[in-house]
């Protein structure tokens, strides 16, 4: 007591009103102190079991805060539909970047000194600040993954933190970093079709779902929601934003978004597997053509119930994509294509010879699958048969038919190129042959995918 009065009143005489401060304070700490109640000492045991401060007897816990490093490999296992080493590689490989970044408290024994300084380089100098490329790159270094494996896996990994209430995205909107790690497993999709990213996102996705924008309500595949629903935004004909959000009375939570090219051009095929994945949410479809030839697309109508596509089983699937990357295949064939088309429009015949000297070189048109992660993008080259201009998300678009080559099998697919995607001072002519990388997507056929509400209640 004369110690705490001398700190307070600096060696002097004490503050008569500080003197009855203290005498009142002191009787609550010589005694007893109270003893905790039961039912809150129960309710502390219990997994996950939480409360606010100031919370009373009785008060029911808050969900969550307790993280089980095993209930996360396991979630994002499931989340993600990948190999428990794999995914338990990736979160092993963040919390060591941790410790070593000086973030976690861990002892600092001699391989934790040693593998920081061989590791420096991917190490911030202040450790409540970290540099997110840095760590990319550090665990790429160590798991020898492909970054949008490990993008996926710790969006499997946010998800079951948001699950266990540590944290929460309320009100269908979301934070920017929120929706960057949502939307992670999508980023190059999203890089394809918006040049400003941030802008794309903050006016068609961060924002709550609109009741006109309704697609499908359904049942959840993920306990942790009565429903979800999928809700598209048409920025202009034949092109859509796609959120997926998981419903219950508290609100919405944003699970996914994707932009869709809706006009796809219907085909036949015989579906082989159905790869789910962000909780039951999106899936992968592989698929055989006609002539055999096997091709994977993204399912844009996964979660509708007019879609029933049984595996070994043909059926109709429109197709489209968007691409990635495009470029001129050989400019001087283009070059060529372009000159004759040119001088037959002007109705003038050129000369034979030099004709035969100009004739272009037939280029074989195909498609294969990109190395990587993504076995929905595709290299592909092929002519241009057909060529439209359109606007969306302040950007402008190429839509073309472009004929392609499966295992000798022809077709047509119709590709959305955003202007920022194209080589640099390229613009794409009917009868160009063209290369790049693409997405390719599948859904329902047109005027088959109707809005679709199918109630939970009992």
């Amino acid at each position: 007591m004369c110690f705490h009065l001398e700190q307070a009143t600096g060696n002097s005489s004490a503050d008569p009103a500080l003197s009855a401060e203290f005498e009142a304070w002191l009787p609550k700490v010589s005694g007893p102190l109270p003893k905790p109640d039961p039912e809150l000492e129960r309710r502390w045991d219990a997994p996950f079991a939480r409360w606010a401060c100031g919370a009373q007897a009785g008060d029911a816990p808050m969900v969550g805060i307790v993280y089980e490093g095993e209930d996360a490999v396991h979630f994002a296992m499931a989340y993600t539909g990948r190999e428990e080493g794999i995914v338990r590689a990736v979160l092993n490989a963040q919390q060591r970047y941790l410790e070593l970044a000086l973030t976690a408290s861990v002892p600092q024994e001699e391989g934790l000194l040693r593998e920081r300084a061989e590791v420096r380089h991917l190490l911030s100098d202040d450790p409540q600040c970290l540099d997110g490329r840095q760590e990319m790159e550090y665990l790429k270094l160590v798991t020898g993954l492909a970054e949008e494996v490990i993008d996926s896996i710790r969006d499997g990994e946010l998800a079951y933190i948001e699950s266990i209430g540590i944290t929460e995205m309320s009100g269908g909107g979301v934070e920017e970093e929120g929706v960057d790690r949502i939307l992670g497993h999508h980023r190059s999709h999203w890089e394809a079709v918006a040049d400003d990213l941030s802008d794309v996102l903050a006016t068609f996705v961060a924002e709550p779902p609109k009741a006109e924008g309704l697609r499908v309500c359904v049942p959840s595949p993920d306990p942790r929601w009565p429903t979800v629903t999928s809700t598209a935004v048409s920025p202009s004909e034949g092109l859509e934003i796609v959120r997926i959000d998981g419903r219950s009375g508290e609100g919405s939570n944003l699970i996914t978004a994707f932009p869709v090219a809706r006009d796809g051009a219907p085909f036949s095929v015989r579906i082989d597997q159905v790869l789910s994945g962000t909780l039951g949410c999106e899936a992968i479809v592989e698929a055989a053509m006609t002539l055999g030839g096997s091709i994977c697309f993204f399912d844009i109508d996964h979660l509708h119930p007019w879609r029933e596509w049984e595996e070994g089983v043909e059926t109709l699937v429109a197709l489209s994509a968007f691409a990635c990357a495009l470029k001129p295949a050989h400019e001087s064939q283009n070059g060529v294509r372009r000159k004759i088309r040119e001088t037959e429009r002007m109705g003038f015949k050129m000369d034979p010879g030099i004709l035969a000297g100009m004739t272009p070189v037939e280029i074989r048109p195909r498609l294969f699958p990109c190395a990587g992660d993504h076995p929905d993008e595709y290299e592909f080259l092929g002519p241009v048969e057909t060529l439209d201009v359109v606007r969306a998300w302040g950007q402008t678009f190429y839509r073309m038919d472009i004929t392609l080559a499966c295992k000798g099998e022809m077709f047509t697919l119709p590709v959305y190129a955003a202007e920022h995607v194209l080589e640099d001072g390229y613009r794409p002519w009917i009868g160009d042959i063209v290369q790049g990388r693409l997405w390719l997507q599948g859904g329902l056929p047109k005027g088959q995918g109707k809005v679709a509400i199918i109630s939970t209640d009992d």
